[in-house]
């Protein structure tokens, strides 16, 4: 994203269901309306995320999901929250868990916030909770997002930046 974008912002959320279901088709109808949601109000051309599903002591499942928005377009994620919130318990299940510290703003080359980022991020990988739908049922899933391709004006800078000179 950072190839296509100057600044991104990460969000976190938890959406828990409210009884359990063998597959992700609630989600996946949810993601559907969080990109139409992205691409006609924030007019964002492209946005990137990642969920993971898990379930533990509790009867149903509940998912861990992270977007990866231009942050030119959104500088501060409060009204997608908000519209999040309200749409996934539309739907019927329990109002969505915001975490404290629950996104991310990355500029491009800043390392520091890019790794807080993909720290916070990395608690998603974790395996307890991981395996409880069905055999066919998914247990995480990201977009696609393909890397901007270099230019000629590019592929200089990169490699005067990786060039030691004397």
């Amino acid at each position: 994203m950072l190839s296509h974008h100057n600044k991104v912002i990460v969000v976190r959320v938890d959406l828990h269901c409210d009884k359990y279901t063998p597959c992700n088709s609630e989600l996946s109808r949810f993601m559907c309306k969080i990109r139409k949601r992205l691409y006609s109000y924030y007019k964002c051309t492209r946005f990137g995320y990642l969920w993971v599903r898990e379930q533990e002591r509790s009867k149903s499942q509940h998912y861990h999901v992270m977007l990866i928005i231009d942050a030119n377009k959104i500088q501060h994620p409060s009204a997608l929250l908000g519209w999040l919130q309200d749409r996934w318990s539309v739907r019927g299940h329990p109002r969505p868990y915001v975490p404290k510290h629950c996104f991310y703003k990355v500029h491009r080359g800043d390392d520091k916030a890019f790794g807080e980022a993909f720290y916070r991020c990395s608690y998603l990988a974790k395996v307890r909770g991981k395996g409880y739908g069905s055999l066919s049922t998914n247990n995480y899933s990201g977009s696609r997002v393909k890397p901007k391709p270099l230019t000629l004006h590019s592929t200089i800078i990169v490699r005067l930046t990786n060039t030691t000179i004397f």
